[in-house]
């Protein structure tokens, strides 16, 4: 699989009319004031990913001064990941100096698309006032099952630092027959960790979620 790790997006209204938008945004017109400073949108940049086998892109907007801009492309972001889920992997962006930045990135945190581990937590409270969540303890061992079972998934696969398994999935393929300098073979969990007090409420649990993955990591039954 090759992956572009970093690729800006832009909207519609601020690719047709770049120079409305350098008011008060140096480094975006640092950037983007040369015409051959090229600007692209979802579609475009989906275009260029199939002509060069590009699979999948990072993708985000721009560090704005301007919360309402950033707000603005975020938006764009988020519809063009949703429209290409498979493709583009979205990354909420604006200048973190700006008062109110906070606002906006607990707002991209309810990106549909966002990471399971963000997805499973819930509270009896609100977060942003108390600075934590608070869950029951039989959330928490759930939550912590389909944590595990999803790492699962990748038994077969392996561990490294990120420029490394970019080297390896772009560059050099590995042999799955063979060590690498760079990367760990992962291996089957063995065990999951599950309070003993919940072992007998989870177990229904864990059967019906096995039958689901159980193709994918090749008979590997964490006991």
């Amino acid at each position: 699989m090759r992956i572009d790790i970093h690729t800006h997006l832009f909207p519609e209204a601020i690719r047709n009319n770049r120079n409305a938008w350098f008011a008060g945004e140096p480094a975006f017109k640092l950037l983007y004031d040369s015409p051959k400073s090229r600007m692209s949108g979802a579609e475009e940049l989906i275009q260029v990913m199939d002509e060069q086998g590009i699979d999948r892109s990072v993708v985000f907007g721009f560090p704005w001064i301007s919360l309402e801009t950033a707000r603005r492309n975020n938006d764009y972001i988020i519809k063009s990941v949703n429209r290409h889920s498979d493709r583009l992997i979205g990354f909420c962006c604006m200048d973190p100096g700006q008062p109110g930045a906070e606002n906006e990135v607990l707002r991209c945190l309810i990106y549909s698309v966002r990471p399971f581990a963000c997805r499973c937590m819930n509270s009896f409270s609100s977060c942003h006032k108390t600075g934590f969540a608070e869950q029951s303890e039989w959330m928490v061992a759930l939550n912590t099952l389909y944590l595990q079972l999803i790492e699962h998934l990748d038994c077969n696969g392996w561990s490294g630092n990120l420029i490394d398994l970019i080297w390896h999935l772009t560059v050099q393929p590995l042999d799955p027959e063979k060590s690498s300098r760079l990367l760990v073979k992962n291996r089957p969990i063995r065990t999951l960790v599950i309070p003993p007090e919940y072992r007998g409420r989870i177990s229904p649990v864990i059967q019906e979620l096995w039958g689901i993955i159980s193709p994918a990591v090749s008979g590997n039954y964490p006991p």
